[in-house]
């Protein structure tokens, strides 16, 4: 890593299993060029058991550099954010060790109560069907954020430690 970026922020969260390598290949990704911030691809893991969503090519913001911009909203930054696909997180945003404690992430979630999100209708109708082709099942009002539930493939589901896998539900 460069010396001018030691004071630079790398966001991550509990809920984010970095595979084997992104770490060198996010530090390698940022040798390239002078960025602002770079947001890379991310396998949302939803419900219990959890099942991963279909993306529309969103990016899980990971690094910003420290004398630019500004946070606006969680992750949300203020300088326009360079994507790249070639580094995997897997985010097990909506999915914890049980039912209870996923329904506990929610109803502590900084979000729960904007306006702009149906929590409890969420928690009561959507999180206990979610399961392989349910689809629009975000919370968010205003666009579908996680647009289908699909089963994990192979690859991903390898890519998943052993330890992980009694809290997801297994592929077919």
């Amino acid at each position: 890593m460069q010396a001018q970026r030691r004071a630079d922020i790398l966001v991550v969260d509990s809920a984010e299993l970095w595979l084997d390598g992104s770490l060198q290949k996010l530090d390698a990704f940022l040798d390239t060029g002078d960025f602002e911030s770079v947001a890379v691809s991310s396998l949302d893991v939803v419900g219990f058991p959890g099942y991963p969503i279909n993306k529309k090519n969103e990016g899980l913001l990971v690094y910003v550099r420290g004398d630019k911009g500004k946070f606006t909203h969680a992750r949300c930054f203020s300088s326009p954010m360079t994507y790249t696909n070639t580094i995997k997180v897997i985010h097990f945003t909506s999915t914890r060790t049980s039912m209870e404690d996923t329904i506990r992430k929610h109803l502590r979630s900084g979000h729960y109560d904007d306006k702009d999100y149906e929590f409890d209708k969420w928690i009561e109708n959507t999180l206990p069907n979610i399961k392989p082709g349910m689809k629009n099942c975000h919370m968010w009002k205003h666009w579908e954020v996680w647009d289908e539930v699909r089963n994990f493939t192979k690859e991903e589901w390898e890519s998943i430690p052993d330890r992980l896998k009694k809290y997801l539900g297994e592929p077919k």
